[in-house]
């Protein structure tokens, strides 16, 4: 991970990883539409963001694309952006570094755990 230059990964853990790598990554993931509707509806999750990283950020560092934006075209877009757009993945990398700073180099995975809940709980 840390020699990529950029990473295509699924919305999960993975993508912290990839944050604590600082490889520019763009984020996809599809639901079913059982899984969305008790998400949305049940449990009513209503995050701005699905990937552990934009939400530790509370912004978007890695694009997401996720349900109807995610297109072979959106993903090649998001990808040649992250390549080659110099100052954009840039602005990634400082993020990630950021993140890194932030949760620290004890107890990552609790810190990164508790700033999900307090999102949550907002």
């Amino acid at each position: 991970m840390k020699d990529s230059r950029c990473a295509i990964a699924k919305s999960g853990t993975v993508t912290l990883e990839l944050a604590l790598h600082k490889c520019p990554t763009v984020v996809v993931y599809k639901l079913s539409l059982m899984n969305r509707l008790y998400a949305q509806y049940i449990m009513k999750v209503n995050l701005p963001h699905f990937c552990i990283v934009n939400i530790l950020a509370q912004k978007e560092v890695f694009p997401e694309l996720i349900q109807n934006g995610l297109s072979s075209e959106n993903l090649f877009k998001h990808a040649c952006s992250l390549l080659e757009d110099v100052q954009k993945r840039n602005e990634c990398i400082l993020a990630c570094e950021e993140i890194n700073r932030s949760l620290g180099n004890n107890d990552a995975n609790t810190k990164a755990a508790e700033s999900i809940l307090r999102c949550v709980s907002d």
